[in-house]
């Protein structure tokens, strides 16, 4: 039983990996336009108010936050809302 629940715990890792068509963010840019794409998590968020807000959807936030935990939020976190615009 162990051993069907870590194949499936892989697996799950290996999909979500394999589904997404972007590449890894972030990508290399210009710092003076970081500002706009980092949203700093406030009392009371959460990630679907804050991907509301932003016009994306909760896998779109995912996208943008490699690794990030998006429940729960910790009150002073940085999330990125946006890919970065080449000026």
């Amino acid at each position: 039983m162990r051993r069907l629940n870590f194949i499936f715990i892989i697996s799950a890792f290996l999909a979500a990996g394999c589904s997404t068509q972007s590449s890894v963010y972030p990508p290399p840019h210009d710092a003076t336009s970081i500002e706009d794409e980092v949203y700093i998590v406030q009392p009371g968020d959460s990630a679907t108010k804050i991907a509301t807000q932003f016009h994306l959807t909760l896998a779109r936030l995912s996208v943008l936050n490699p690794g990030v935990a998006l429940s729960p939020l910790k009150i002073g976190q940085k999330l990125f809302v946006s890919q970065p615009t080449n000026n």
